[in-house]
């Protein structure tokens, strides 16, 4: 059993780990199961094991976790660190709920952790919910199984020698009585006694624990091999289509791009997002790609704690010598809770009522110097991008940190399910529709230009200036 488990790997390349989720009422030893478990598996190996556990708050009579809730955590929508609420299911439009869940995320194996020494006082409308569960599992196909627990105080003979568990007739009957109460097949409970009051490791103790375990990653990479679920998450068609292959054309519609409106110099676009969403960082790589090396002439934070950006300050971005893009990006402070730019110093510099250079303080007022009581319709702001962590239009950063599959494949965003989630949210959030939401990753590490970075950025910058343009002819109309 120990070698088997020390050499497993999901026969699925994609699934990273076997995802058991155990359930129980409070003091079944959930959390002691996983501890053990722990216990007789340190120092095997140096890494990861490639299985996760889920542990729920236990299924109290009154409180406890919603079946509702386990449901959808059973389907894979529930985040981490999700506080469960005994009184209020999780809402879809809650930020721990996830819309899109891959393969990874649902559950592969349930598993009913049952108290042997208290069995016989498992109250009816408990088991009656444990049931529940186990329905809602079925209907999804997961597979099931039992661990009674503490089974040395179930039986005086099996705290003396645990190697007589499979010998003593009250372990038996437990096993009987709990398939009996769940509809679990006596071959699918496994009894076991976790480490409590032990300071030393026991092979025997270590054999029941891994024997458990051993089951779990069967049934677990039966099921992610199911012919149904390897339709159900089969790659999808493109949320968004797109091709690398239109750099080259969106080079050149920017690098031809010409305004309507020969009074108007530029479109002016405000980027404003929280700090390290990536505001710097996405000018800089807008330059790069437009001139085919790394540029950072915006200043930006690798850490992204604190706002480098302090004044009021317009970016052009250099064509050839002497020549600039018929665009500026002007970049405020991030938006902090406590220090950032205020919103009325955002509102006065939308109306182009803030001059260059203007130091960013709590409020601008009429008499400061920096204050332009007259703006043209240069001075105005055109477009106007809310730049979001993946974390009007918005642009979606740091794409490669959210999902791990677009980090090892830029190609691949516009296939993620994780990555059209974040759009979701955010469009759900800001009331912004989804197709003027624009993922991106910006160079951060990068010391070559990528085609397929600068295709998203450039479809980005292309969607800008379309919107730029739109709104200065609305000044005409």
């Amino acid at each position: 059993g120990l070698k088997y488990i020390e050499t497993f790997k999901p026969e699925r390349g994609e699934v990273q780990h076997i995802r058991i989720m155990l359930y129980g009422q409070v003091g079944s030893g959930k959390s002691s199961l996983i501890n053990s478990l722990e216990s007789a598996l340190r120092g095997r190996i140096t890494v990861y094991y490639p299985f996760v556990f889920t542990d729920l708050m236990g299924l109290e009579n009154q409180a406890g976790v919603r079946v509702d809730d386990i449901r959808l955590a059973l389907q894979g929508h529930v985040r981490e660190e999700y506080q469960f609420d005994p009184d209020n299911r999780l809402s879809n439009e809650d930020e721990f709920y996830n819309s899109s869940p891959m393969l990874d995320d649902i559950t592969h194996v349930l598993v009913c952790v049952v108290p042997a020494n208290t069995l016989n006082l498992m109250a009816d409308d408990f088991i009656k919910k444990m049931r529940k569960v186990r329905l809602a599992a079925s209907e999804l196909g997961i597979p099931q199984m039992a661990v009674l627990t503490k089974i040395d105080e179930a039986c005086p003979e099996v705290k003396s020698d645990i190697k007589k568990v499979y010998l003593s007739k009250i372990i038996k009957d437990k096993v009987n009585k709990t398939s009996t109460s769940l509809g679990i097949q006596p071959n699918f409970i496994f009894p076991v006694k976790n480490y409590h009051t032990e300071v030393e490791l026991n092979s025997d103790m270590d054999k029941l624990i891994l024997t458990a375990l051993k089951q779990m990653l069967h049934l677990g990479d039966d099921f992610v091999n199911m012919k149904r679920l390897r339709d159900w998450f089969k790659p999808d068609e493109p949320w968004r289509k797109a091709s690398s292959d239109d750099k080259d054309a969106y080079l050149q519609y920017i690098s031809e791009f010409k305004r309507e409106r020969e009074e108007v110099q530029h479109i002016r676009t405000m980027l404003y997002g929280p700090v390290g969403s990536g505001k710097s960082s996405f000018i800089n790589t807008v330059e790069s790609a437009l001139r085919g090396r790394m540029t950072g002439q915006a200043l930006s934070d690798g850490i992204g704690h604190d706002s480098f950006t302090t004044k009021f300050k317009t970016h052009r971005v250099k064509k050839e010598r002497g020549v600039y893009y018929p665009f500026v990006f002007t970049d405020l402070m991030g938006l902090e809770r406590r220090y950032g730019v205020s919103v009325d110093d955002i509102k006065l510099t939308l109306q182009g009522h803030v001059t260059e250079g203007y130091k960013v303080q709590r409020s601008l007022s009429t008499d400061n110097p920096s204050y332009n009581s007259s703006p043209t319709l240069n001075d105005k702001t055109h477009v106007l991008v809310c730049v979001v962590l993946a974390t009007t239009m918005a642009v979606l950063t740091k794409i490669d940190e959210a999902c791990l599959e677009v980090s090892s494949d830029i190609k691949k965003v516009y296939r993620s399910k994780i990555i059209k989630d974040k759009v979701s949210r955010l469009s759900g959030s800001l009331g912004i529709q989804p197709n003027f939401i624009f993922p991106v990753k910006n160079y951060h590490t990068e010391v070559e230009l990528n085609n397929d970075i600068d295709t998203l950025i450039l479809t980005a910058l292309k969607q800008i200036l379309h919107f730029g343009e739109d709104f200065l002819d609305s000044q005409f109309q």
